[in-house]
């Protein structure tokens, strides 16, 4: 925290030095401060669709959803080839109302679109296509995440869930078992998924210009 105030000091200017406040607040779980420090510098950055990234996703660990989904919509806007911005929207919009899933859905398949990579947005339609009734789809889709991440703990879990909505009873115990065995409280804040702020930059300045 020393060196980002440090940054932001040497230069107020700049919107190096709140970015770098931003993130590390996010990383100690203070919210309310990355949220505030991610404003600050989207006013000397206002063209920057990772900060405004960055601050939908300290908004929704707020509760504050709609103001998520119009930031993370921004980001959007300034960048359309962000893919971590539109599974972002996919899981704030489920997040906020199950019956938006259709929707959801079509964020999550944008963002798939542009990078296969993204392993949260794979998860994501995995619980949008359980909750429109699709579990063989959902199946699909939370497999493919596994194949990507493997030992994170969520998607075991949601494996289970729809195989157990599928009668395969044996199999969604087993997963429940692996999620379970893999499970850390620190892994939302580890992990390049759609409840992490890894979903958009490092504090080192890239912009999203660089980073696309």
């Amino acid at each position: 925290m020393d060196t980002a105030r440090k940054t932001r000091d040497m230069d107020p200017k700049s919107p190096l030095g709140d970015r770098c406040i931003g993130w590390v607040l996010m990383r100690q779980g203070d919210f309310q401060g990355a949220a505030a420090a991610f404003r600050k510098s989207i006013v000397l950055d206002p063209g920057n669709a990772i900060d405004y990234g960055q601050l939908s996703y300290a908004l929704s660990r707020l509760g504050r959803m709609d103001e998520a989904i119009a930031a993370v919509r921004k980001s959007i806007e300034l960048n359309p080839r962000l893919a971590m911005a539109h599974a972002n929207l996919g899981s704030y919009l489920l997040a906020k109302n199950k019956d938006l899933a259709p929707a959801a859905a079509a964020e999550c398949r944008k963002a798939i679109e542009l990078d296969p990579a993204v392993d949260c947005a794979h998860v994501t339609l995995a619980l949008c296509l359980f909750e429109m009734g699709d579990a063989e789809g959902a199946l699909t889709s939370v497999r493919k995440a596994l194949k990507l991440v493997p030992d994170f703990a969520q998607p075991h879990c949601i494996q289970g869930l729809i195989l157990t909505r599928l009668g395969r009873f044996a199999e969604a115990e087993a997963a429940f078992h692996r999620g379970a065995e893999l499970y850390s409280p620190t892994a939302a804040m580890n992990s390049w998924t759609c409840e992490s702020p890894l979903s958009y930059s490092h504090p080192d300045g890239v912009t999203e210009s660089e980073s696309s």
